[in-house]
């Protein structure tokens, strides 16, 4: 990605997954903040088509979820892995 940002698609297997995107770099290396969607695949794999998911629990309505750090990133991915499909 431009920017020297990373981003990650993840799949569970209860068929939801998420995007998660990072903000630029900063001096140090260190990404910023993250940017996360919940996804809702609805093709197996290998096609692995998918929509964002705003009616979920995880998201509480809004298209995407804010990350302060990383840590943060993999608190919200175990709670959309724990979403019933």
């Amino acid at each position: 990605m431009e920017g020297n940002r990373i981003h990650k698609i993840y799949r569970f297997p209860n068929d939801y997954g998420a995007s998660v995107v990072s903000g630029p770099k900063q001096g140090d290396g260190r990404s910023g903040r993250f940017r996360m969607f919940v996804l809702r695949f609805d093709s197996p794999p290998p096609e692995n088509c998918w929509e964002i998911s705003n009616d979920n629990a995880v998201s509480d309505g809004a298209d995407t979820v804010e990350c302060r750090d990383w840590d943060e990133v993999e608190r919200i991915l175990h709670r959309i892995m724990a979403l019933q499909a």
